[in-house]
């Protein structure tokens, strides 16, 4: 439990680290002391536990037309549908002069809800396959495989919906765009060389679980796995209890899988889907067109996921090496040349990771 100034301080230097008090001509004393009484204007509660110091004219994305003055601000955390979580029964939010209220969802977007997977239900699907497996089996022997299967399958469940571990998302609570905290209840399975990813379809599952998949196939490259896989949505029976996977996603995936010459992840057609209107990160994909072999043109929505975002950004080496090394490995010709494809295109990324805001835009802070 942090002491009752501990925040204070803490936020408090983060203003002065930023020169606040220049900004507003007052030496640090002065300030600390117009701080202080800002920051004693409004007291937490177990509901609205959390309390910040914000000053505009150092953090400009908070400011607030017609003032400029510092204030603190109350966070509450909320479920889905916008209602107070932790809220005792007659509860009344805190109101007086100067009191600012602010939220943070928590959950998942469908209330963690898993619906019955015996049934039909409507599934983003990832379906990755390991390049060169019997190659890589020989290299390594099968003791060392499942070993990196093993990682592998952590990175992929790993936050899951039972830890209930946390990542920083937009959400719409009410009709505004809020800062959310979310777990999503992904589920896998592994059958010899291929993984299978997938999560009951909600709009604010997606971009998650394309992060998820990249970071799945970052793991992998990073273990010495080449992976070539599609992402897909649809309805579908999968069912992990019963060994049970059946629906046109997943068979959708596999196709064009296999129609793909790369070590890359491409995104089904199914994401065109226009009943299901699907909300689609610019950040989490490219438009990108990979080798492709004969018939995948019907199977390709022209989208490819930014996995070199995700590498450059967990990752200190360089992914090139990574896949001129498995190159190696790989017989000459046709095989080889999907690592120089993926080499390409991780360039690509990187040279141009914003190439979704237009010119003239700036990214947001």
């Amino acid at each position: 439990m942090k002491q009752p100034d501990e925040s204070f301080a803490q936020l408090l230097s983060t203003l002065l680290a930023l020169r606040a008090h220049t900004m507003r001509g007052l030496t640090e004393e002065a300030y600390v002391a117009l701080a202080r009484v800002v920051w004693s204007s409004c007291e937490k509660d177990g509901v609205y536990a959390v309390k910040l110091l914000i000053d505009p004219v150092a953090q400009p994305q908070h400011h607030e037309e017609g003032s400029d003055d510092l204030f603190c601000v109350l966070i509450a955390r909320v479920g889905y549908q916008g209602e107070l979580i932790d809220a005792p029964p007659g509860y009344e939010p805190p109101s007086y002069p100067g009191v600012k209220l602010s939220h943070v969802v928590v959950g998942s977007p469908s209330g963690g809800h898993v619906p019955d997977a015996s049934q039909p239900q409507t599934y983003l699907l990832a379906f990755l396959d390991v390049l060169g497996f019997e190659a890589l089996l020989e290299r390594v022997g099968l003791a060392e495989v499942h070993a990196r299967y093993a990682l592998l399958l952590e990175q992929a469940l790993r936050p899951q919906s039972q830890e209930k571990q946390w990542f920083r998302v937009k959400s719409i609570v009410q009709g505004e765009v809020v800062p959310a905290l979310m777990w999503l209840p992904v589920q896998a399975a592994h059958f010899s060389d291929s993984l299978l990813l997938w999560v009951h379809y909600h709009p604010g599952h997606v971009e998650e679980f394309l992060k998820r998949c990249s970071r799945v196939f970052c793991k992998a490259l990073d273990l010495g796995i080449p992976l070539r896989g599609a992402v897909t949505v649809g309805d579908a029976v999968l069912d992990n209890s019963a060994n049970v996977f059946l629906g046109k996603p997943l068979v959708e995936a596999a196709r064009l899988e296999s129609k793909q010459d790369w070590v890359g992840v491409a995104l089904g057609a199914s994401f065109k889907n226009e009943s299901l209107r699907i909300p689609i990160p610019p950040e989490k994909i490219r438009m990108h067109t990979p080798p492709l072999k004969d018939g995948a043109t019907s199977l390709f929505s022209d989208l490819v996921l930014d996995w070199p975002r995700v590498w450059n950004s967990d990752y200190t080496d360089s992914a090139i090496e990574k896949l001129n090394a498995l190159a190696l490995t790989a017989p000459k010709g046709p095989l080889r040349a999907r690592y120089a494809a993926a080499c390409s295109f991780y360039e690509m990324s990187s040279e141009s990771p914003d190439w979704f805001i237009p010119p003239g835009f700036t990214k947001e802070a």
